[in-house]
C-alpha cells in the first residue's frame, strides 16, 4: 500500500496491490469526493505495468501537480525480485494513469543483493537532488538508491548494517539533506537512522537507547541496546513485525511514526524535544481498528499545513484517518468507490420536505384509475423522464468534453509538456512544481525497462557520495536548541506525508 500527496489541487493518490493476482488497484487520479480520494473496488483502477508485481511485494510513491496533470512515481518489487519504477501522467479524462516510462532501477545501479520482500520507501527532494530509494539487501540491512538527472539512478551506499527485525519501512525529510528512515529493530524496538552534517547516517532506537551512537559505519556487532538506561515507555501491542510502517514531519520538524499493533488498533510516536514518545490514541470514530493484526497501512502529508492522511482496512474497506491543520483527528471516511447519482443519495435534506401535502393530492387525482392505467402512466412517466436525463447527461458530457479540450489546448499553449523522451538538462526542462512551491526534477533515466537497446551504464559521479560531499548546514542528532531550526536555505519537505503541530 502507498499514498502521496501531489498538492490540493487533487487531493491525496491512494495505490494498494490485489493479493491474489499483485495488480496495482488506485485511486481515479482526477476525482476527490468530499475530501477523500475516489478508489473504485468492483472495477479496480488498475495501474498499468510492464515488470510485473511480485505478490505481497512492498510499494512506495511520490508525485505532484503539474498545473494540468497529476504525476505519479511509483516503485516495486518485481516477480523476478528487482526493484522498478513506473513513471505515470493522469488523464484527467478517463482518471486513469497513463505510463510514460517503465525503469528497472536496481539492474542500472547494479545492485544484487535484494531482500527478497524487501521494504521499499522514497523520497524526492528535489529538482538537483532527485530521489532516494530506501530498501533492503539480503541480509536484512537498509541501503539506498539515488537518482538525478546527470548520475541516473546509483547505488548510494548503506543507511544501516543493524539488520532489521522485519522489511517494514518508512521514511520522511525536512530538507533536501535532513533525511529519517525508519525500520523496527526488534520486539520491543525501533531504530532511527538519520542523515547528519558529518555525511553519515547516525542510528538511535527507541523506547530503548543505543549505546556509544554508531553510524551507518558501525559493523552490526557493536550496534547494541544500552542495559544502563531504563525506557520511559514501552510500544503498545508492538511485536516489531507490523505490516506497514508510516512516518510524517510536521512545521514545527516534529517527527512522527505510524503503526497498527497486534490489538488492531492504530498508534502514533512522536519525537517531541528530541524526546520519542507515545502520543495518546484517537477514538474509534477517528481511528477506527483494523481488520487484521499488525496490518498494512500508508501514511502522507503536507508539512507546511501540518496535514495528515493515514489509509488502512477497516470492516474491509478503505478507510481514511485525517488530522487537520489545527492538530485534531476528524472522524474517518471510507473511501468512495463510486460518485453518488444526482437526486438519489439517502433521502436527507430539503428533497422530503412537503412531502405529507403532495402525497395526498397524488392519492386523489389517481383514485379512480385501474391498476393497468396506473401502471401504464407510470411507465411512461419513468420512461420519458429517463429519456429527458440522458438527453441532459449526453448535452452536459459533450459540453464539459468540449470545455476540458479547450482549456487543454489553451494551457498547452503557455506551459510545455513533460518530455520523457529524451534526456534534457534541467536548463532545457520545462519546470514543473510540487505542492510546497519547490520545483520537481525532471525525469528522463537512461535504461528504460523496455528499451531495445542495450543496457547504459551511467558513471556514478562519485562527488555526490554521502562521503564525498560537502558538508549541509543541518541540525545534529541532539543539538542543545529545543527546536529543530531550518537552516537559511531550507525548502520544504515535499508532498509524501504529514503531521500534527505541536
Amino acid at each position: 500500500m502507498y499514498a502521496f500527496y501531489p498538492g490540493p489541487n487533487k487531493g491525496a493518490q491512494v495505490g494498494m496491490q490485489d493479493p491474489k493476482t499483485g495488480d496495482i488497484w488506485v485511486n481515479y487520479c482526477n476525482a476527490n469526493v468530499a475530501g477523500a480520494p475516489l478508489f473504485p473496488t468492483k472495477n479496480p483502477n488498475v495501474l498499468p505495468t510492464k515488470n510485473k508485481p511480485k505478490i505481497g511485494s512492498s510499494m512506495a510513491a511520490t508525485g505532484w501537480w503539474d498545473s494540468q496533470h497529476v504525476i505519479a512515481s511509483v516503485f516495486w518489487q518485481s516477480t523476478t525480485g528487482q526493484i522498478v519504477n513506473g513513471f505515470y501522467q493522469c488523464d484527467p479524462e478517463s482518471g486513469s494513469f497513463i505510463q510514460q516510462g517503465e525503469y528497472n532501477i536496481s539492474d542500472t545501479a547494479q545492485v544484487t543483493s535484494i531482500h527478497a520482500k524487501t521494504g521499499l520507501s522514497v523520497e524526492l527532494l528535489g529538482s538537483t537532488a532527485g530521489y532516494r530509494v530506501f530498501y533492503h539487501d539480503e541480509d536484512s540491512q537498509v541501503h539506498q538508491l539515488s537518482y538525478t538527472t546527470k548520475t541516473d539512478w546509483n547505488y548510494y551506499g548503506a543507511v544501516s548494517q543493524d539488520p532489521t527485525f522485519s522489511t517494514a519501512l518508512a521514511s520522511i525529510h525536512s530538507n533536501t539533506n535532513n533525511i529519517t528512515v525508519i525500520s523496527p529493530k526488534s520486539a520491543k524496538d525501533i531504530e532511527v537512522s538519520r542523515y547528519n552534517t558529518d555525511g553519515t547516517w547516525h542510528i538511535s532506537a527507541f523506547p530503548e537507547t543505543i549505546q556509544n551512537s554508531p553510524t551507518n559505519k558501525t559493523a552490526p556487532s557493536k550496534i547494541a541496546i544500552d542495559p544502563k538506561v531504563t525506557p520511559k515507555f514501552s510500544l503498545p501491542a508492538w511485536t516489531g513485525k507490523p505490516g506497514g510502517l508510516g512516518a510524517a514531519v510536521d512545521n514545527s520538524f516534529t517527527r512522527t511514526a505510524f503503526y497498527i499493533g497486534s490489538d488492531k488498533k492504530l498508534y502514533e510516536i512522536a519525537s517531541i524535544n528530541f524526546i520519542w514518545q507515545m502520543l495518546p490514541n484517537q477514538s474509534a470514530s477517528s481511528w477506527p481498528l483494523a481488520d487484521d493484526a499488525n496490518a498494512e497501512l500508508a501514511v502522507t502529508y503536507n508539512q507546511p499545513t501540518n496535514e495528515a492522511w493515514v489509509y488502512y482496512i477497516s470492516n474491509s474497506t478503505l478507510v481514511q484517518a485525517y488530522r487537520g491543520t489545527d492538530g485534531t483527528w476528524g472522524k474517518f471516511t471510507v473511501l468512495p468507490t463510486s460518485v453518488s447519482t444526482p437526486g438519489g443519495g439517502s433521502g436527507d435534506g430539503d428533497s422530503g420536505s412537503g412531502s405529507g401535502d403532495d402525497d395526498n393530492n397524488n392519492k386523489t387525482a389517481s383514485a379512480g384509475l385501474s391498476t393497468g392505467a396506473k401502471a401504464g402512466i407510470g411507465i411512461g412517466v419513468s420512461v420519458g423522464a429517463i429519456g429527458i436525463g440522458l438527453l441532459v447527461f449526453l448535452f452536459f458530457l459533450r459540453r464539459r468534453r468540449q470545455r476540458a479540450a479547450a482549456l487543454a489546448a489553451e494551457a498547452d499553449k503557455e506551459q510545455p509538456p513533460i518530455n520523457l523522451g529524451q534526456y534534457h538538462s534541467p536548463s532545457e526542462q520545462g519546470l514543473y512544481y510540487m505542492a510546497d512551491g519547490s520545483v520537481a526534477p525532471a525525469y528522463t533515466p537512461q535504461t528504460p525497462y523496455d528499451s531495445p537497446d542495450a543496457v547504459k551504464k551511467s558513471t556514478p559521479d562519485m562527488n555526490m557520495h554521502p562521503a564525498n560531499m560537502a558538508s549541509p548546514l543541518v541540525e545534529m542528532e541532539q543539538p542543545p536548541t529545543i527546536y529543530e531550526l531550518p537552516p537559511t536555505n531550507f525548502s520544504y519537505e515535499l508532498p509524501a506525508e504529514s503531521v500534527e503541530h505541536r
